[in-house]
């Protein structure tokens, strides 16, 4: 299995990973290459990282090391090319009485069946997906445009509430979805 890298990781999802962090495993390679990735060193190989390529047991071992100086939970980071090495990793934990919250940290280019096949391994489910972040900033781009372009003064007021009739939801509701999209 190829590995970038196996450390405790601090302060990027403080909710999950605590004041000490969490074990995050980088794989490397991704189902994806894309060329804008922030973690391009690891996801493309012909970038030139030195990647070690490590045996499960040696994976579990290094592990079991860092869960023993207190860290609690272990992160998967760009796991969709070896979900069969991700579940056989907690399983070997698990065989070891290592019971640690398990983050899915994915780029969510996943069928539906293998995430399907991590129930009951995985605990949390990290999407990190810059397509649709995309997606939604340029709606909310696209959407403010067209509020302003139109000459309507109450045309935000009025379609607002009408998609509140129409839907059969509170006009709070249908702002705030509407809020989240255009704040994005």
């Amino acid at each position: 299995m190829i590995i970038a890298s196996i450390c405790i990781h601090k302060d990027e999802e403080p909710p999950i990973s605590g004041p000490d962090g969490i074990c995050n495993i980088f794989f490397g390679g991704c189902n994806l290459h894309c060329i804008y990735c922030q973690n391009h060193e690891i996801s493309r190989p012909e970038h030139g990282h030195r990647f070690r390529d490590i045996s499960i047991k040696e994976t579990i071992d290094q592990i079991e090391y860092t869960l023993s100086t207190g860290i609690k939970a272990v992160g998967f980071v760009s796991p969709s090319h070896v979900v069969p090495q991700v579940k056989a990793i907690i399983r070997g934990l698990n065989g070891r009485g290592l019971k640690p919250i398990t983050v899915y940290n994915t780029n969510s280019y996943d069928k539906q069946e293998v995430i399907d096949s991590l129930e009951g391994l995985i605990n949390v489910y990290l999407p990190d997906s810059l397509f649709l972040e995309a997606v939604l900033v340029l709606l909310s781009l696209l959407l403010l445009l067209a509020f302003e372009l139109t000459l309507v003064a109450d045309c935000l007021d009025v379609v607002l509430a009408v998609s509140a009739l129409l839907t059969g939801s509170d006009l709070d509701t249908v702002a705030g979805d509407l809020r989240a999209v255009a704040i994005l």
